[in-house]
């Protein structure tokens, strides 16, 4: 009788072990479902924002494409990725939509050629058409914003201002000697022909001249083989304060002692935080050819600034600056 009651004892034990087992293997399985489920997310999460195209007003950033390839014998004018189309689709500011682009404060332009504002520090001149960017030349000591990205189409744009190598120094002064920001917007498309000594957007950026935060792609050259010729995508000569500008540029620049830059030809002043992404190619005798900067002068102040471009130089090439002879960080 006691051995009958002690088995019944181990029966009981050995329902409840299984039980126990049973609702232990339950657990497990739930949770195995619920990590599968949560690492699906998570992958979706990743892969959403790794797609995601991301411009920072503060901080512009040019997403990095493969450099085109290019011809030795003749490099091609149009090389440029598309990229920056896609980036600042979004952005996109028609005329109509003027009236919003800043607050309530905002103040007509009364002149009738930019969409608003007095071309003051308080009230930039606001530029949203390629006409209204052209007419930045009228006055280059004013404040300008753009408010929305401005396609070129790839259309021959004509330098805004002008600057000149001669008596064995540069001269700006006629060059922007005001502040333009692009407020993280683009310009698209940007086409410059040249046959002038100083060559980009701006032929030359003044002593006060300051160009922040702007996104620009397009191409610039030069097939004037004069004496100490400079090119960039955004100027030839700079002795201002350029700072946040991303590119993807096609730059050829040519001629004896030529500075040819993605972004700056020859700077006497400060580039700073920015990236350029494209093809370079300098050609001539003492050539120097660096993916941001040509040359940086003895009161050049080149600082943290990034090149990926495609580099051809017949003489002196870097990644970033082509010929350092001042500060270079």
């Amino acid at each position: 009788m006691i051995r009958g009651i002690i088995m019944q004892k181990q029966k009981s034990m050995l329902i409840a072990i299984a039980v126990l087992v049973l609702i232990l293997m339950g657990t497990a399985a739930v949770l195995l479902l619920s990590n599968i489920d949560n690492k699906h997310s998570n992958q979706e999460f990743f892969t959403h924002i790794s797609t995601q195209p991301f411009i920072d007003s503060d901080m512009p950033v040019v997403n990095d494409p493969k450099p085109p390839e290019i011809d030795d014998s003749e490099p091609p004018l149009s090389s440029q990725p598309d990229t920056m189309n896609n980036e600042a689709e979004e952005q996109s500011v028609s005329p109509d939509d003027a009236g919003t682009i800043e607050s309530d404060s905002m103040i007509l332009d009364e002149s009738g050629i930019f969409a608003a504002g007095d071309g003051t520090e308080e009230f930039p001149y606001i530029i949203i058409t390629a006409e209204q960017l052209s007419n930045v030349r009228s006055d280059l000591s004013a404040y300008y914003k753009l408010g929305g990205n401005i396609d070129l189409n790839d259309e021959p744009f004509e330098i805004i201002g002008f600057g000149e190598f001669s008596n064995s120094a540069w001269n700006a002064k006629q060059g922007f000697q005001g502040v333009f920001d692009g407020g993280g917007y683009a310009i698209i498309d940007l086409r410059i022909d040249s046959q002038s000594q100083c060559s980009g957007l701006f032929a030359a950026v003044g002593s006060n001249g300051i160009i922040r935060n702007l996104l620009i792609s397009g191409q610039a050259r030069t097939t004037l083989n004069n004496v100490n010729n400079a090119i960039g995508i955004l100027t030839g000569y700079n002795c201002g304060l350029i700072e946040h500008c991303s590119a993807l540029s096609t730059v050829l620049g040519s001629g004896k002692y030529a500075m040819v830059g993605g972004i700056v030809g020859t700077n006497e002043g400060t580039v700073q935080f920015c990236d350029n992404t494209g093809y370079v190619h300098g050609k001539g005798e003492y050539v120097k050819t660096g993916g941001v900067v040509g040359i940086n002068l003895p009161d050049g102040i080149v600082n943290e600034c990034t090149g990926n471009a495609d580099i051809k130089s017949e003489y002196r090439a870097g990644e970033v600056v082509g010929w350092n002879e001042g500060i270079f960080n």
